[in-house]
């Protein structure tokens, strides 16, 4: 967000999803974010931050 309260970026709001063979995809989860961000209480400039590995 810019100082005018603006966004300029949604880039944080991609996932990384690398699989066995090493193929990396980059998936837009901005609207996954919001719904979950909103479910939590949370509202826009809110924001809240997790991380997770599963290795299968």
């Amino acid at each position: 967000m810019n100082e005018s309260g603006h966004v300029v970026s949604r880039s944080k709001m991609c996932i990384t999803v690398i699989n066995s063979n090493a193929h990396v995809e980059q998936i837009n989860w901005y609207e996954k974010y919001d719904k979950l961000r909103n479910a939590s209480g949370l509202y826009f400039p809110g924001y809240f931050s997790h991380g997770m590995f599963i290795n299968n």
